[in-house]
C-alpha cells in the first residue's frame, strides 16, 4: 500500500495565484482600493449616526427637564380645604375650645371628636377599617 500525502505547498500556491497571479480578477491594489473606499464610507457614516444620535440626546434631555418642570408646577400646587370665615375650621375650634375646657369630661370629649374627625379623614381618603388604630 502506497501512502499518500497532501500537498500543502500546492494549495498555498494556487491560492497565492488566485490573489496575486497573473490570471487573478482582481489583484492587490484594487482590493485595497476598495477596501479603503468601503472603510471611509463606513467612517462617514458612524459620524453621521454619531451625530444623530447626540442631536437625539440632547434633545430628549432638553424635552424631559421641560417636563419636570411642568410635573413641579402641577403637583408643587395644593389644594386646600375652603376656609371658614375665621380660617379655622369650625368643627375644629370646638374641639379647641372642649379641650381648653376647665372639666375632664370636656377633656374627653374633645379626644373622642377629634378621633371621629380623624376617622372621617382617613375614610375620606380611603384608609378604611374598624376604627383609627387598624
Amino acid at each position: 500500500m502506497v501512502a499518500t500525502q497532501i500537498n500543502v505547498e500546492y494549495f498555498f500556491r494556487l491560492l497565492y495565484e488566485l490573489f496575486y497571479g497573473a490570471h487573478a480578477p482582481a489583484n492587490y491594489s484594487v482590493f485595497s482600493a476598495f477596501a479603503a473606499h468601503l472603510w471611509l464610507w463606513i467612517i462617514v457614516i458612524g459620524y453621521a449616526l454619531s451625530i444623530l444620535g447626540l442631536f437625539i440626546i440632547v434633545y430628549s434631555t432638553v424635552r424631559l427637564f421641560e417636563l419636570r418642570k411642568r410635573e413641579d408646577a402641577y403637583y408643587s400646587t395644593l389644594l386646600l380645604a375652603p376656609e371658614t370665615k375665621g380660617g379655622i375650621h369650625q368643627r375644629w375650634q370646638h374641639i379647641e375650645s372642649l379641650a381648653n375646657g376647665t372639666s375632664a369630661s370636656e377633656w374627653r370629649e374633645a379626644i373622642i371628636e377629634a378621633d371621629i374627625m380623624l376617622d372621617d379623614i382617613l375614610a375620606k381618603h380611603g384608609y378604611t377599617g374598624d376604627g383609627v388604630g387598624e
